[in-house]
């Protein structure tokens, strides 16, 4: 998973994606578009011809638009009946294959970029709930830091992509961020204690 520094990050705020969604622009791109598969074939026969690999099922027919499940690992065979790798947009959703063909799950940093690929394949967007942190991935799926406008509310997300609650120390000025991750302005009090935030969230003398 990502990994870096940064503040506390339990809590939440926003709501949960469970992946998919459109793409505009960004990393993902695909060669073949498939609106719509087959069911997933669990029996057959991988057959390399030119580098390229095919499946055939038990009828020795080959798969086309088919998602495959071979030794436990998912793979996708395209409309034009090659087994495809990279980035693929399947049934409304984005997924990512491995260079071996297999179907990618969970983090996977790409191009210098972190993605959150769903236990399903699909590629998270929008808020992501992992244990106790929350994430945002941007429409491109991309895992976003630093400051997040959303809804008049402005996010902080630190360097692992986790969502800053509580007091954060960001170049030499300290905001407070609530438990739902929203950062604090005006006056406030906090265990007792009274703070005065300007409209930008810093902590005024």
């Amino acid at each position: 998973s990502p990994s870096g520094s940064g503040g506390s990050s339990s809590g939440g705020g926003g709501s949960s994606s469970g992946g998919g969604g459109s793409s505009s622009g960004g990393a993902p791109s695909a060669s073949y578009g498939h609106s719509a598969s087959g069911p997933t074939l669990t029996s057959g026969t991988w057959k390399e011809d030119g580098g390229k690999w095919r499946f055939l099922d038990e009828q020795g027919n080959t798969a086309y638009s088919r998602w495959i499940l071979s030794n436990q690992t998912y793979y996708y065979i395209g409309s034009d009946g090659w087994m495809k790798t990279g980035w693929q947009y399947i049934d409304n959703a984005w997924y990512y294959l491995d260079e071996s063909g297999s179907m990618a799950v969970n983090w996977r940093q790409l191009n210098g970029k972190w993605y959150y690929l769903t236990e399903s394949g699909s590629m998270a967007t929008g808020w992501l709930q992992l244990q106790n942190s929350w994430y945002y991935l941007n429409q491109d799926g991309s895992m976003a830091t630093g400051w997040l406008q959303q809804q008049n509310s402005w996010y902080y997300l630190n360097q692992d992509g986790s969502m800053a609650i509580g007091w954060l120390q960001l170049q030499g000025s300290w905001y407070y961020f609530y438990d739902n991750g929203a950062m604090a302005t005006g006056e406030i009090q906090i265990n007792g204690e009274h703070y005065t935030l300007s409209a930008g969230g810093a902590m005024l003398p």
